[in-house]
């Protein structure tokens, strides 16, 4: 099975891509490789890809700093995740 994680570089997204390693063809995305605030970008990576599973780990999620970005909370958090889950539908990946 390929699993594709998103925000692979924090600290969710590290420790289930090597908790799943071991059993699967696991490809972790950071945010320099993946920009999921780009529609474009994720669109390509995803459709290279075709994962099966998507784990979308990527998220702005310093609260306080959220509350000072509240644009770019917004674009990780909510676009971001948007561009994420129509870039899984496009390739039937559950997410």
């Amino acid at each position: 099975m390929k699993i594709l994680i998103t925000g692979a570089n924090g600290q969710l997204g590290s420790q289930l891509e090597r908790k799943l390693k071991p059993s699967h063809n696991v490809i972790g995305l950071s945010k320099k490789e993946l920009d999921i605030t780009n529609k474009e970008q994720t669109e390509h990576n995803i459709s290279q890809i075709k994962p099966h599973i998507i784990i979308h780990a990527a998220a702005f999620t310093a609260v306080d700093q959220c509350e000072i970005k509240c644009k770019e909370a917004f674009e990780v958090n909510g676009l971001g995740s948007g561009f994420v889950a129509q870039a899984a539908n496009k390739v039937n990946a559950r997410m």
